[in-house]
């Protein structure tokens, strides 16, 4: 299992954060194992920060997942 993936395809990428948003907005569902690899802040729930994080790794701000929250 890789955080960030939701997807599950391998790879995190911005394809995992468009899916967590959809699914935050109720138009996409997840699975169990997808919603453990989105909780990205190992705080046992999903929400918007978790999106932050993917991209933030993404983008080089974050270079690995967990990100523990402070």
């Amino acid at each position: 299992l890789k955080l960030g993936d939701a997807n599950l395809d391998g790879d995190v990428t911005i394809a995992d954060a468009v899916l967590l948003n959809k699914y935050l907005v109720k138009s996409a569902a997840l699975n169990e194992p997808q919603l453990k690899a989105a909780d990205c802040l190992f705080n046992d729930k999903v929400d918007s920060n978790d999106t932050l994080a993917i991209l933030k790794l993404i983008v080089g701000t974050y270079t690995e997942l967990p990100v523990y929250p402070e």
